[in-house]
């Protein structure tokens, strides 16, 4: 039900946030002590929490598309939800937060490596110049 998706979304963002955390660390390392403050980490958090339930109380928006399920014994989409008139309703909820996530957390470890692998050939190029 609602908590359920609610937990299971905001893990998802969590998980999010801390990678987009560890790639601010990496990228502008000087400004990340003014960027990741306390009260950044608890307005985040604040907002996670908020998006994650909003985003699950969303179908109540609609009683006739969210239904208990005895096979799975939780919430879930009804049967008729890809009527004509709504067919935007199914990616809201579900493809669109979760391919914005996946991009994040595909997009930043890749950015990372290359950050990376950047400064390591700087630094040995940096070693080498010193040495002679």
């Amino acid at each position: 039900g609602v908590i359920s998706n609610t937990s299971l979304f905001a893990s998802l963002l969590s998980v999010v946030c801390i990678t987009l955390n560890r790639y601010i660390a990496l990228a502008v390392p000087l400004h990340y002590n003014k960027i990741s403050t306390n009260q950044t980490g608890y307005t985040v958090t604040g907002l996670i929490w908020f998006i994650s339930l909003l985003r699950s109380l969303v179908p109540y928006f609609k009683l006739e598309r969210y239904q208990y399920a005895i096979s799975i014994g939780m919430c879930s989409y009804g049967t008729n939800i890809f009527q004509e008139n709504e067919i935007y309703y199914y990616p809201l909820i579900q493809v669109i937060p979760y391919s914005i996530c996946f991009v994040f957390l595909i997009f930043c470890p890749l950015h990372m490596t290359a950050l990376l692998s950047k400064r390591q050939r700087q630094s040995t190029t940096m070693r080498s110049s010193l040495r002679k």
